[in-house]
């Protein structure tokens, strides 16, 4: 007899849409979506014209593979919510508004005696978890992000040495804090990405029957077999968004200490909602600010330049831009914060160090590669001939198979 799961997600993106594939054996699962809204009622002609919400319907097409039913808001009432939101706060945060759609709202709707596991995302959990174990479901969380107490630890250090305002444990945001750390509690099983991840959480469990699951996620950027040349010139690449956890202030300010003992034929390059100080200064210093790219774009500029990718976030639960730079043979200068650093091995196909707050170690490592695109043609050679470890496909699918055989065990 087949399991009915109840598929809870504040979103149609790739990365929620991909953890369908985790419950795609239809002889053992039947899947019942909630949602803010109805996904297949903005398929029309008019509106798939528009290129976000054409990606998420191609997103749905490949991930569903099969009839899903679909509990959600309908049009007028999302709209009224919508509007009560922005009435209340003044703030048109639609990320915010979808998911207390689904909290108040489509909850409403479900019979939780008609299911048996409940599968949802951090951050919209804790409402239907509470419900589901009223019924005796079993829950699944998805962990996209890292353990909140971790990301405080963390935070408290950024503000001491950046004077920033990141929310760490004895904020007035508490709250917040205890909410995901209670959707953490009341999960049976946790779906984390990376062994940086998944440590944070076996450590802060409350039960004993609690079970932490890594399942390597999917890159939408297809191997590309070309390694990089690095014989005219040298770019290290920043991905990313303007964020002080990011780790953006920290390269910044080490690039302006060490660009001067660089060639001149090597650069800086961001790519991200990144604005630049001052012109300038910023070509000085041979850095460049390119502004969002579109992931067609991305693409194409992985494949058309010689670059060597530098993460330097603080936390990072993945981190997918390590992922898609060693699609592009492309090697990777991060830190073991960052969950994709899984796949690096030191000074083979890229390079870790280990602490995210050491950017003399990170500007060592710019000055060694600057001074010597040998050694970037070496591990880029390195990734072309060990392509394979990069899809991930045959770790995911031995992963989701031991989930699944577990979940089924337990019943």
């Amino acid at each position: 007899m087949k399991k009915k799961i109840l598929y809870v997600i504040p979103d149609y993106s790739y990365a929620t849409l991909n953890s369908l594939s985790i419950f795609k054996n239809t002889d053992k699962f039947e899947i019942t979506v909630v949602a803010p809204y109805n996904i297949n009622l903005v398929s029309n002609r008019f509106l798939r014209k528009i290129r976000t919400i054409s990606r998420r319907m191609n997103d749905w097409k490949n991930f569903s593979g099969f009839e899903i039913k679909i509990i959600s808001n309908n049009p007028i009432k999302l709209l009224f919510s919508l509007w009560q939101y922005y009435r209340k706060y003044r703030i048109f945060n639609l990320t915010n508004i979808l998911k207390r759609n689904l909290e108040l709202l489509v909850i409403k709707k479900i019979d939780f005696s008609k299911y048996d596991i409940l599968f949802s995302f951090d951050g919209v959990s804790l409402v239907y978890q509470k419900k589901a174990k009223e019924f005796g479901l079993k829950t699944i969380m998805e962990a996209r992000g890292n353990h909140i107490d971790v990301i405080a630890e963390i935070n408290s250090k950024i503000n001491e040495r950046y004077g920033s305002n990141l929310p760490v444990k004895d904020d007035p945001g508490e709250t917040w804090f205890d909410k995901l750390r209670n959707e953490v509690y009341m999960a049976d099983y946790i779906i984390t990405y990376s062994e940086f991840q998944t440590s944070q959480f076996q450590l802060r469990l409350k039960s004993e029957h609690q079970m932490v699951y890594k399942i390597p996620i999917l890159s939408k950027f297809q191997f590309y077999p070309n390694s990089k040349e690095y014989k005219q010139s040298l770019k290290f690449l920043f991905i990313g968004n303007q964020s002080v956890a990011k780790g953006v202030e920290g390269l910044k300010n080490i690039w302006e200490k060490i660009h001067q003992e660089l060639p001149s034929n090597v650069s800086l390059a961001f790519i991200g909602n990144i604005p630049s100080d001052n012109i300038q200064d910023a070509a000085q210093m041979r850095t460049e600010y390119l502004g969002y790219f579109q992931a067609e774009d991305l693409k194409r500029y992985l494949k058309e330049h010689d670059v060597v990718l530098i993460l330097p976030s603080f936390y990072e639960s993945y981190g997918m831009v390590i992922l898609e730079s060693l699609a592009y043979c492309i090697p990777v200068i991060t830190n073991s914060n960052c969950g994709a650093s899984d796949l690096i091995e030191n000074d083979i196909n890229g390079w870790i160090y280990n602490d995210p707050f050491d950017f003399e170690s990170l500007g060592n490592l710019i000055k060694r590669i600057a001074k010597h695109p040998a050694i970037a043609r070496e591990k880029s050679l390195n990734i072309l001939r060990d392509y394979h470890r990069y899809s991930y496909l045959t770790e995911r699918v031995l992963s989701i198979n031991y989930l699944v055989k577990s979940i089924i065990d337990h019943y």
